[in-house]
């Protein structure tokens, strides 16, 4: 996750729009704890009071118990890239 923050440090450092100025992915980790029950992104929100988008990625317990560093960064990055597109189209669509 620390090379995935230093490419959104170092690429992502601008404000989109004036009516947008964070981009905010929650990652939901299923586990011992709590279970939220869901692959892949859900739950779009845009906040106009605190110009941000955010959009939920699901890691179901199978997506990391008993896998490789190279496949958890895999799914991970994946996922983010996908709510990202997801913010992405939804801006475009409200111009």
């Amino acid at each position: 996750m620390i090379e995935l923050r230093q490419l959104f440090k170092t690429y992502c450092n601008k404000e989109y729009s004036l009516e947008i100025k964070e981009f905010a992915n929650v990652l939901r980790v299923d586990g011992d704890i709590r279970a939220w029950n869901f692959v892949g992104c859900q739950k779009l929100r845009i906040n106009r009071k605190d110009k941000y988008i955010t959009v939920d990625v699901g890691m179901p317990r199978e997506k990391w118990e008993a896998q490789s560093e190279a496949n958890i960064k895999r799914y991970l990055f994946g996922g983010i890239k996908d709510a990202i597109i997801i913010m992405i189209n939804k801006l475009k669509k409200r111009r």
